[in-house]
């Protein structure tokens, strides 16, 4: 846990950081078809992120420009 700006070793978090990228640039450069399966499922999820975005602004719009539209439940 990080705490005041150092892990428990005493590491600061730009160090942390710095490690982490270097290691993930290793992992990339040694397996390659991992990096790329890696990049395939990062871009997935930004592409339904902004889909997720997108419908959520379009449905806020839809709805503000609808005030009285509001459900109703019919019961015969």
């Amino acid at each position: 846990m990080i705490e005041g700006g150092a892990d428990r070793a005493g590491r600061s978090v730009l160090a942390v950081i710095a490690s982490a990228f270097r290691r993930a640039v290793r992992i990339a450069t040694e397996r390659p078809r991992a990096a790329l399966w890696t990049l395939l499922a990062l871009t997935c999820a930004l592409v339904a992120v902004g889909v997720a975005a997108v419908a959520a602004v379009s449905v806020e719009r839809w709805t503000a420009e609808r005030p009285g539209a509001t459900a109703s439940m019919v019961v015969y």
